[in-house]
């Protein structure tokens, strides 16, 4: 746990169960794989966690993103990534989905 989130639970002590996220610590964790895989192109898997300041960081350090749904790919976008930064990943998706996406720029889909 780092200093700031247990001083976030100290001070605000939240009802339980809840999730704390340092987003600093997601950061650090994306430019060590980055660091890691110089040549790799990562894709931060919007169903991990999809809050809002989650996304907005990566798009700021140049992340792409694996949706598995519309709504992931509207949250990305209005995070600020670009269309081209994102892949439809998921393998069983509606006509209707698809045909948004694209329209929304998406151009990356997994199928089988």
């Amino acid at each position: 746990m780092t200093p700031k989130v247990s001083r976030f639970l100290r001070d605000v002590a939240p009802a339980t169960p809840c999730l704390v996220l340092d987003v600093d610590r997601v950061e650090e964790n994306y430019r060590r794989l980055m660091a890691a895989l110089p040549l790799a192109r990562i894709y931060y898997a919007v169903k991990a966690n999809p809050a809002a300041p989650v996304l907005s960081r990566l798009v700021g350090l140049g992340s792409s993103f694996d949706a598995a749904s519309f709504e992931e790919i509207q949250a990305c976008l209005e995070a600020g990534s670009a269309p081209d930064s994102i892949s439809y990943g998921n393998t069983v998706k509606k006509e209707s989905a698809i045909r948004a996406a694209y329209a929304a720029g998406v151009r990356m889909f997994a199928f089988d």
